[in-house]
């Protein structure tokens, strides 16, 4: 296995790079701020292959100690979807009974933010452009995290740590790579929640495959709530509070 602080050198490599990301280009939401996301998010994705194939080479690891199993990538995926799957409609469903309980009991829901309006609250086909940069952007970031927080970081500590510590701390390291590269202080509970899952799904399968599709669908879920959000503020605001 390779060593924890090659591991820890890499992670700390990726809070840099993210870090000088933000510090030098606009973080103003708009055309130009996407492609320098994606750039940023290419950089990252080469980095840590270029690690992850250095690693095994040099260290004579084989990928599927790092959850890199090509073999079962079929099987895993449809492992992950069907859990995925399921608990997006049991979300799904609550969420709606929740809004039919506001709206039933007269309440009005809070207004979305002012810039996800502006962002997100153009025609068809802005919404259908939008949709297709965000499922692009949402494969490259998943690919990208995928392996530098499960594959890279998640294998050495649990040999180090056992799995349930490396678990915590791969999450909790997941979840101030959102925060502390940026120059915000904060616990970001909902990352942190997402890395303990993605996690675990590497850890029950031993493999990146799980941890990559709850990443993917988790995000596509967050979003597609967000534009429904802005859409239904759009069409009917008066079941928001301020109209």
């Amino acid at each position: 296995m390779l060593p924890a602080w090659l591991a820890v050198t890499g992670i700390a490599i990726d809070f840099g790079l993210m870090g000088l990301w933000f510090r030098y280009t606009e973080q103003s939401w708009g055309r130009q701020w996407m492609v320098s996301c994606g750039l940023m998010f290419l950089v990252r994705l080469a980095t840590v292959s270029a690690i992850l194939v250095w690693v095994c080479r040099r260290y004579q690891i084989p990928g599927a100690a790092l959850g890199l199993r090509p073999s079962t990538m079929r099987a895993d995926f449809q492992w992950s979807f069907r859990i995925c799957a399921l608990t997006v409609l049991v979300t799904t469903a609550t969420i709606v009974a929740g809004l039919a309980a506001t709206f039933g009991l007269g309440m009005r829901l809070p207004e979305p933010p002012g810039s996800f309006v502006q962002f997100l609250g153009g025609g068809v086909r802005e919404c259908i452009v939008m949709a297709g940069i965000g499922v692009t952007g949402n494969m490259l970031v998943v690919v990208t995290e995928g392996l530098i927080y499960r594959s890279l970081f998640l294998p050495p500590l649990t040999c180090s740590l056992g799995l349930y510590p490396a678990v915590a701390v791969t999450a909790i390291v997941f979840g101030l790579a959102h925060v502390i590269p940026f120059g915000r202080l904060g616990i970001p509970v909902p990352e942190i929640i997402g890395g303990v899952l993605m996690a675990g799904g590497f850890a029950i399968r031993w493999s990146v495959i799980p941890a990559m599709v709850i990443h993917a669908m988790g995000n596509l879920f967050a979003g597609a709530l967000v534009l429904t959000y802005v859409q239904l503020f759009r069409a009917c605001p008066a079941l928001f509070l301020g109209q």
